[in-house]
């Protein structure tokens, strides 16, 4: 890690926006239980936005079932980008899915050796309906070209970019005064004050945080539903690669205090903040109105008020991405994802932008930070011939926690050929 704390992704300015994937896979690589491991990656022209490794569900009893896997979820991988790149107004023919095993290829495509391969997880079956229906084009590529083809291009040092040119909300009323205690079956949960140091970049604090998490609620009582949809990494590297692409560079903004914004369905009682007590009626409890910090509930209502609002002002929801909304206005499109609270957007207009700012302070209590620099532990560099993404501060903050800043760096951290064995005594991670 320190050795390569400088590298990172290159978006280039005007490039193609081809999808295509690139499979490969060991054979009974794990000594422990021969299982073998799927890598697979994705780009978008020249972009790199999604990559995996990881080991497969069940032993392979061949090489050519270890690649075929492979390519099975490369190809389910290729299609969850397609569907999302429909939003972006991208439609694509016969994706191209580069693997190096002809056998594999050949299992696909011949339906008499495919009839063969009943041993195979019928879920990695697709890809054959998939290439007879004309929606995948599988191709052979040579093992020691594909690193050469699908990475070198990619991967730029620092040196290689163009460096790139910052609640008001009443959350709660008190119980009415004729008893000043919560209905039967309610108890009132606890809070306690949480205070935090928000970082930029360089390290250096950006801003205090203040915050007063409700603690303790219960399934039923005080929730119903939680769940509440959260970007991808790899939609996050779509947008970066597609604004590169376009020209146009992504803003970053974030809602102060986003959870307070959220309207909750079910009656929650909350204990006094401590320090806030009231003289007068210090055994009273307060009636929550808006979602607080740390209820189960929170960023399913946060969600869904913001999501109302984009609605309401003309924006259409992505079909598969519930996190990315696009608006189109006289030949110009925005283009807003959300993470929680952080907000990137960007789009061809500059009067668009503009006003979407505009709108979003009127509506909520808003940090405008100015061109997207640091979002989710990417460092961001935009500028006019792309955008340069890396993780150097990510880096050496793992160095520096694990007591590795001296530490000298190598290339390879560890020997390649030699054989981990499970520790019979440790405790399982995975």
């Amino acid at each position: 890690m320190k050795f390569t704390p400088e590298l990172g992704l290159w978006y280039s300015s005007g490039s193609s926006l081809s999808l295509r994937g690139f499979s490969d896979a060991d054979h009974a690589g794990c000594r422990i239980d021969r299982k073998s491991t799927s890598g697979t990656c994705q780009l978008l022209g020249t972009s790199l936005v999604s990559w995996s490794s990881r080991k497969q569900v069940s032993v392979s009893l061949s090489t050519t079932e270890a690649e075929y896997n492979a390519a099975a979820s490369c190809c389910s991988q290729l299609f969850w980008m397609k569907a999302t790149l429909s939003d972006f107004g991208l439609r694509f023919g016969k994706i191209p899915l580069l693997v190096d095993s002809t056998s594999a290829i050949s299992v696909a495509k011949n339906p008499i050796l495919h009839s063969r391969t009943k041993h195979i997880d019928v879920r990695f079956h697709f890809l054959r309906d998939h290439y007879e229906k004309g929606d995948i084009d599988l191709v052979h590529v040579a093992s020691k070209n594909q690193l050469r083809i699908g990475l070198l291009a990619m991967w730029r040092t620092s040196e290689d970019c163009v460096d790139a040119k910052k609640i008001k909300s009443s959350s709660w009323s008190s119980v009415p005064d004729i008893s000043g205690e919560p209905p039967p079956n309610y108890r009132p949960i606890g809070t306690k004050w949480v205070f935090k140091n928000k970082q930029g970049e360089d390290g250096m604090v950006v801003r205090n945080k203040a915050r007063l998490p409700g603690f303790s609620s219960k399934e039923g009582i005080d929730y119903e539903v939680t769940f509440a949809p959260v970007a991808r990494l790899e939609a996050i590297r779509i947008l970066l690669a597609f604004a590169a692409s376009k020209g146009f560079k992504l803003q970053q903004m974030d809602v102060k205090s986003a959870f307070l914004n959220g309207f909750i369905e079910e009656e929650v009682y909350v204990r006094q903040p401590p320090g806030f007590e009231s003289a007068r009626f210090p055994d009273r409890v307060y009636k929550l109105r808006k979602a607080l910090y740390g209820l189960k509930q929170a960023p399913r209502a946060w969600y869904a008020r913001l999501k109302s609002f984009l609605l309401k002002s003309g924006f259409v929801m992505g079909s598969v991405d519930k996190t990315l909304f696009l608006l189109s206005r006289d030949g110009d499109t925005l283009i807003v994802q959300i993470y929680v609270d952080d907000i990137i957007f960007g789009g061809s207009s500059h009067a668009l932008v503009s006003s979407f700012a505009e709108q979003m302070s009127r509506e909520f209590e808003m940090s405008l930070m100015g061109e997207l620099q640091f979002f989710l532990g990417l460092q961001i560099k935009q500028g006019l011939e792309g955008t340069f993404v890396h993780q150097d501060k990510y880096t050496r903050d793992i160095l520096k926690k694990f007591n590795m800043g001296d530490s000298k760096p190598m290339t390879t951290p560890m020997s390649p050929n030699t054989a981990l064995d499970a520790d019979e005594d440790g405790e399982a991670v995975d």
